[in-house]
């Protein structure tokens, strides 16, 4: 949901020179036409989508309602492109979000649509790059996993007081789990030289890279790398005969069911098997 008061902010990775939108993380180029390089420019420059919108509708003499209207779907593309990130600001801004949020709990029963975010990635080394994810997955997703994990502890604190230490083991290896696979595709996809950049949309967190045929080791590694911690969990976790050590195993292992054909990262991996043959 696009909001005229929302003003876009470009990543450190994607540029707006002449008229076109650079992406340096893929190597890509989108060209732009007509008004779309002046609404661009307009709202690289910090403008909103509505002041953006009345801008050019004084320029050019035309409806401001109908520029408003090719804006903001101009930057629901660019969003939804993960070429922009779009910031909401204001008051009332916050007030629609929680109207939304709570029309879509009470009408449809869910939580409404989660907007994307792009967040680059650093080309150093492999601590440098699960630094940059775990402060994505562990710090800006904390309310989530509180939200998540609270729930599951606070019934064993009381009735399981044993189990505390366990299900706390598994709290936080959910959250391991998930940096150290989508840190193994972005490390893999440095290896082979390939950009890549980390996307979240609510609960969902992914590392979207260049498509190539050499890809498949960058399908393959964020399952992997937590199959063999988990592996290493398990074995450790029988030598010491520890629960807790076994209960922060399994998120690791269940990983293991990305390279099956029910996940993604199983399809691209099958995917690029099969073009190879």
């Amino acid at each position: 949901m696009i909001d005229l008061s929302d003003r876009l902010e470009l990543p450190s990775d994607v540029r707006f020179e002449g008229d076109a939108l650079h992406d340096l993380a893929l190597g890509e180029a989108y060209p732009l036409r007509g008004s779309g390089i002046e609404g661009m420019a307009l709202l690289a420059a910090g403008y909103s989508i509505g002041d953006a919108a009345t801008s050019l509708a004084a320029q050019f003499d035309v409806n401001p309602q109908a520029v408003q209207s090719d804006l903001a779907a101009f930057a629901f593309q660019l969003s939804r492109a993960q070429l922009i990130n779009l910031r909401s600001s204001g008051w009332r801004a916050g007030l629609r979000h929680i109207l939304r949020v709570s029309l879509f709990l009470i009408v449809a029963h869910r939580w409404p649509p989660a907007r994307s975010r792009r967040y680059p990635l650093a080309t150093g080394g492999a601590l440098a790059v699960l630094w940059q994810i775990a402060s994505v997955v562990g710090i800006q997703m904390a309310p989530l996993w509180f939200l998540l994990i609270v729930p599951m502890l606070l019934p064993a604190l009381l009735f399981a007081p044993a189990l505390a230490s366990a299900l706390l083991a598994l709290s936080i290896s959910l959250v391991a789990a998930v940096i150290v696979h989508e840190g193994g595709h972005a490390v893999a996809a440095h290896r082979i030289g390939i950009g890549c950049f980390l996307v979240r949309s609510g609960w969902r967190v992914a590392v979207v890279h260049q498509n190539r045929p050499d890809t498949r080791w960058v399908h393959a590694s964020g399952p992997l790398a937590c199959g063999v911690l988990g592996a290493s969990g398990l074995a450790l976790a029988a030598g010491f005969q520890s629960l807790p050590l076994a209960f922060a195993a399994v998120p690791f292992l269940v990983q293991l069911l990305a390279l099956t054909v029910l996940a993604q990262d199983g399809r691209l991996l099958a995917a690029a098997k099969g073009g190879d043959q």
